[in-house]
């Protein structure tokens, strides 16, 4: 248990942990506030039926969510020294109970990781739950038929000393409002994992494997549930829960129905935004598209804003909800009706999946569906996960070039600062350096800022719908390694935007029709990377085997075709190779 929790809490010791929870618990505090205003309306045309209300918005109402919120701080501050306050503060991070270690810098370590987020969700805790008692308070007054003077005392009255009815209820909403209220996902785990250690060390060790691979289930999972609330899924929700008698009434009918509407509004501004290329939507399925994404400085999920691209995806749930609105708008071109619902709500899921709190859950999956492709992945970053995520990013802000790890040790190693400098670099199809996203200020930056870049030819392909890839790592059936592969990138990648750009300021190119232009485009990039294997391959081979720096490349090259063909040649030790290239280069002169 105490091994789980300081893993946990190196998971998010990052700055920008601490800033997406404020983030985001910012903008569900707006969401929550803004969708009182339909739901307002509907109540007051409702009650014209029923003779009743269940919510309004007022003056008075946003003021006790700003006290509450100054009440929240004190709280707050409360918590983070002493530890006093709600255990749901901590359920909100799977941890069912503060723990106390013996070492006083491992204690003061984690509890400063988990007190510290729990301070910060006790400002909007306690804000949500002042909002929520003085709506009720004004409704009880109205629906007892008080005016005026009689009307605003009897409010302060149920202010100063709630009901329990109105206590629950607020606690309820606080609970909603924060991420931390219980659904049947966490529950699920949550009884899972009860039900493990009680089996003794074997099902311990079951219940640390869930926590391995979902360390976080309550908050991502109440996300999606919220994420669905403010959709037109919300729509779906509110009819089928006045057909149970059980979940029936008008508060939930106004409530249910105003989520759904506020949030189809904010899908509308990311669909909005998205046509007037100002926002993405999830990142492109095929390699080659993705490439282009990175050599454009473009990434999921972000709205470009003064030269840079800033992600929103971890600033839920109104990130997500531009994000489909941009899935949306990219997807309506190719399908329609119950299809394009589908396939917006996929995309959605996956843009949670990839979340911070999502992404060992996600792994975990991949790893047991996809083996042979993300079982070795998995292990690797689940290993590398050790390391605080602090010092990863201090490792990235040192050091700003995206890496690309292979193995459990560089996996690890690509966390530590000043050890990641020594693995190859991720370059662009242009062969230039891929900067870490938010560059020296990844350490802060919950936006993950990245620089839009601008360019000719990349232009050109978007406008001619096509693709500029990235070279594979194997040339002529050989595998070239991490160094070699990086030295090929960094040469043949400015051959190729030579070439192209070269192309597209020719006047005769622009003289061509777009289907004309498309085929030399194309044409022109696979010349350009046969013309640099051509000149590359053949160097790096004789750097890899030791062989003269004047020996033939063309014949090289048809010497290496020749001899990978053969599994004798592919199975044999590098030093058996270099005898074979030599020897066959020997008779051939």
């Amino acid at each position: 248990e105490k091994a789980i929790t300081l893993w946990k809490a190196g998971l998010l010791t990052s700055p920008t942990t601490h800033a997406a929870n404020i983030f985001g618990n910012t903008t569900m505090a707006v969401l929550e506030t803004a969708k009182d205003i339909p739901a307002t309306a509907l109540d007051m045309v409702i009650g014209l039926a029923t003779g009743k209300r269940t919510t309004t918005i007022s003056p008075a109402s946003i003021m006790a969510k700003i006290k509450g919120g100054g009440q929240g701080v004190k709280s707050g501050a409360k918590f983070l020294t002493t530890g006093v306050y709600d255990a749901s503060l901590l359920q909100k991070y799977d941890i069912s109970r503060e723990i106390t270690f013996k070492n006083k810098l491992l204690d003061a370590y984690q509890k400063a990781v988990f007190r510290s987020l729990g301070a910060e969700d006790a400002v909007f805790r306690q804000a949500a739950m002042g909002e929520s008692l003085s709506k009720q308070a004004i409704i009880t007054a109205k629906n007892e038929g008080l005016k005026g003077v009689a009307a605003k005392a009897r409010t302060r009255s149920l202010m100063t000393t709630p009901t329990d009815e109105m206590v629950v209820q607020a606690i309820a909403d606080a609970e909603y409002a924060t991420f931390t209220r219980d659904n049947i996902l966490s529950d699920i785990v949550a009884g899972g994992k009860r039900a493990a250690t009680s089996k003794g060390a074997i099902g311990e060790i079951g219940s640390a494997a869930v926590d391995v691979i979902a360390p976080f289930v309550r908050t991502p999972s109440n996300v999606a549930l919220t994420i669905a609330d403010y959709t037109p899924l919300g729509f779906i929700k509110a009819v089928a829960k006045q057909a149970i008698k059980s979940t029936r009434g008008q508060r939930e009918l106004v409530n249910d129905l105003a989520r759904a509407g506020t949030g189809t509004g904010i899908m509308g501004l990311g669909a909005y935004l998205a046509h007037q290329g100002l926002l993405t939507g999830a990142m492109p399925e095929t390699p080659a598209e993705r490439a282009m994404w990175e050599a454009e400085g473009k990434q999921p999920y972000s709205v470009t804003y003064r030269g840079e691209w800033h992600n929103l995806n971890r600033i839920s749930p109104f990130g997500n909800l531009v994000g489909l609105g941009a899935d949306y708008y990219g997807l309506q071109k190719e399908k329609s009706g119950l299809a394009l619902a589908l396939a917006t709500t996929g995309k959605g899921a996956k843009a949670l999946t990839e979340q911070t709190f999502l992404k060992g859950l996600s792994g975990g999956i991949k790893a047991l569906t996809e083996p042979e492709r993300s079982a070795e992945k998995f292990v690797e970053q689940t290993v590398a996960s050790v390391i605080p995520s602090l010092i990863g990013r201090i490792a990235n802000t040192i050091d700003t070039a995206q890496r690309k790890p292979t193995g459990i040790g560089e996996s690890v190693l690509a966390r530590v600062p000043f050890a990641k400098s020594v693995l190859p670099k991720r370059r662009d199809i242009f062969g230039k350096e891929v900067v870490i996203k938010g560059g020296k200020a990844t350490i802060f930056d919950p936006f993950a800022r990245t620089k839009a870049k601008e360019h000719p030819v990349l232009a050109e392909a978007n406008r001619l719908k096509t693709t500029i890839s990235l070279p594979g790592e194997t040339m002529r059936r050989v595998k070239l390694t991490a160094d070699e592969y990086d030295t090929y990138q960094s040469l043949s990648g400015p051959m190729v935007e030579d070439a192209l750009s070269q192309l597209v300021k020719a006047e005769e190119y622009k003289k061509l029709p777009d289907d004309e232009k498309l085929k030399l485009f194309e044409k022109t990039e696979r010349n350009a990377k046969d013309t640099a294997r051509d000149l590359i391959f053949p160097a790096l081979m004789i750097r890899r085997y030791g062989l003269d720096e004047d020996t033939d490349p063309d014949l090289l090259n048809d010497i290496i075709s020749e001899l990978t063909k053969h599994d004798k040649f592919n199975n044999a030790s590098p030093e058996k190779q270099a005898q074979s290239i030599k020897d066959t280069i020997k008779a051939n002169e």
